[in-house]
């Protein structure tokens, strides 16, 4: 057989084998049903506001199995104070409301998920504006 020819019947050959390569999924893909992931579906905004007023950061984050949701300020984790802080789960995320944001609200704030399948976060902030 010479070369082109043995080139050839490579190249048929590879061309008939089936390789399998598992789902590259990017964060805006759904996988199909049962597949486990996690993804970010938007980055987390910064948020300017007025002292008094409340504000709410969104965590877009979904995956599965559903995933856990941490919040911080400044590194500190936030724990869910009834009527001040507000940390809310619905499907594909979560979301922290401060109410009566005041200078001590101020910062960078991270939401960390995490499933069986890893961990994912987004980083946003709080500055506030002039007042009324």
């Amino acid at each position: 057989m010479e070369i082109t020819g043995f080139y050839r019947w490579i190249i048929a050959h590879l061309l008939l084998v089936q390789t399998f390569y598992p789902p590259v999924l990017s964060d805006r893909t759904t996988p199909p049903p049962g597949t486990q992931y996690i993804a970010i579906d938007a980055p987390m905004n910064n948020e300017t506001v007025i002292p008094g007023d409340s504000v709410t950061l969104n965590c877009r984050i979904r995956g599965f199995p559903k995933p856990t949701y941490w919040w911080y300020r400044n590194d500190a984790i936030i724990r869910d104070d009834i009527g001040r802080n507000v940390v809310r789960e619905f499907k594909g995320g979560s979301t922290l409301t401060i109410n009566n944001v005041g200078t001590l609200d101020t910062g960078s704030y991270k939401c960390i998920a995490a499933n069986d399948n890893g961990t994912k976060s987004v980083q946003g902030s709080i500055t506030l504006s002039a007042s009324k």
